[in-house]
């Protein structure tokens, strides 16, 4: 089986879903299966700086909640409110996958 992933590595959210592809895969009952694991780029935001910068500004901007609006994986599962306040349930979901304390 081949699994083409295409992911921005910025993304918590694409991070949380390699965690949870790496659990699948390691699942004994796929131990048999030949499994490949393809990873693509993906750019969320192509115009973001090479390096990186403080996020705290970038949050106060009202179009931050609306491109946070349109990435609500699944509200009822995770607590999400689809605004940049998201940032609360995703650290939860992710200390549950073994991913750092914040």
């Amino acid at each position: 089986m081949r699994i083409e992933i295409w992911a921005d590595v910025v993304c918590p959210w694409a991070y949380i879903g390699k965690r949870r592809l790496e659990a699948a895969i390691a699942d004994p009952a796929l131990s048999a299966r030949d499994i490949e694991v393809v990873w693509r780029p993906y750019r969320i935001d192509p115009t973001a700086p090479p390096q990186a910068a403080p996020t705290e500004p970038a949050q106060r901007d009202p179009m931050v909640d609306d491109a946070a609006a349109r990435c609500v994986v699944d509200p009822p599962t995770t607590g999400s409110s689809g605004t940049a306040d998201d940032r609360v349930p995703i650290s939860r979901i992710a200390a549950t996958e073994g991913l750092g304390p914040n």
